[in-house]
């Protein structure tokens, strides 16, 4: 084999590199992304709250699937001032209804 070979070798393999690499790194972040978000998910119903718009297991599924843009998206609904259960999170206020798994608050 001649150089120019090599050198074709070489230039494939590192332009897989490069198109795996940054694949790889959106799947980790989308994943951990993800488990904070099914975390968060039972922290918010153990609190007494439902989540907005659709089913804690919707919310993971997108999150899975979108990674930071969907998370951003949960949080800003559930955690900053737009969410109606902000005021449970302050420690001023008084707690919420606790409940445990499998537990109804009716």
């Amino acid at each position: 084999m001649n150089s120019t070979h090599w050198s074709l070798i070489t230039l494939s393999l590192g332009s897989g590199l490069a198109t795996i690499v940054p694949i790889l790194l959106t799947v980790i972040v989308n994943v951990l992304f993800t488990i904070g978000i099914a975390q968060d998910v039972d922290r918010v119903w153990r609190r007494g709250q439902d989540t907005v718009l659709v089913c804690p297991a919707a919310w993971v599924a997108a999150t899975l699937l979108g990674g930071i843009y969907v998370a951003g998206l949960y949080w800003l609904i559930h955690h900053s001032m737009l969410s109606p259960y902000n005021a449970w999170e302050r420690p001023s206020d008084p707690s919420p209804p606790q409940r445990e798994r499998g537990q109804s608050l009716d």
